[in-house]
C-alpha cells in the first residue's frame, strides 16, 4: 500500500501552566501548539499522528522538517514502517537522532502505525506485539514529576 499524499496543520490545545509551559518562557502560556499529520494510501486509508515542543518558538520549524521529510515519504510501502523510519534517520545526516528530527519522525511513525492498523483493521497495541501485564515505561526531564 503506497503512501500517496499527506497533509500537515497547526493546532493549540489548552493545559495549565507548569515548569514546561512553553513559548517565550513567560510560564503564563495557556496552550500547547502540535502539528498535525495525516498521510493517505493510495486505497485512501488515512494515518493520524502529531508531533509538537513544549516551546511554540519550534512549531514552525517542526512543521518545515515534517513536511520536508514526508515529501520523501510519497510512493513509499506505508507497511514497511521500519524502512521508512530508518530512511528519514539516514537522509539527516550525523545528527540524527536529536530533538527536532526525533520529534518529527517520531510524529510520521505514529501516523504509519495508525494507517496500518486502520488498513488491516486492527489496534496497533496487536501490531506491536499484544497486550502484557506489565509493560516497561520510560519519562525523561519534568515527565518524572508527575509519575
Amino acid at each position: 500500500m503506497k503512501i500517496k499524499s499527506y497533509k500537515t496543520g497547526v493546532v493549540s490545545l489548552p493545559r495549565e501552566a507548569g515548569p514546561l509551559t512553553g513559548g517565550l518562557g513567560d510560564g503564563k502560556s495557556s496552550t500547547s501548539d502540535f502539528v498535525t499529520i495525516k498521510i493517505q494510501s493510495e486505497d485512501g486509508t488515512t494515518g493520524i499522528g502529531y508531533a509538537g515542543f513544549t516551546s511554540s518558538v519550534m512549531l514552525k520549524p517542526l512543521k518545515v522538517t515534517i513536511d520536508e521529510l514526508l515529501e520523501l515519504t510519497i510512493n513509499q510501502d506505508s507497511e514497511r514502517i521500519d524502512s521508512i523510519t530508518n530512511n528519514l534517520y539516514s537522509i539527516a545526516g550525523a545528527g540524527a537522532p536529536a530533538g527536532l528530527l526525533t520529534r518529527a519522525i517520531a510524529g510520521i511513525d505514529v501516523a504509519l502505525w495508525d494507517l496500518k492498523g486502520k488498513f488491516l483493521n486492527q489496534p496497533i497495541y496487536k501490531l506491536l506485539g499484544g497486550s502484557h501485564n506489565k509493560v516497561r515505561t520510560y519519562a525523561s526531564g519534568y515527565l518524572w514529576r508527575n509519575f
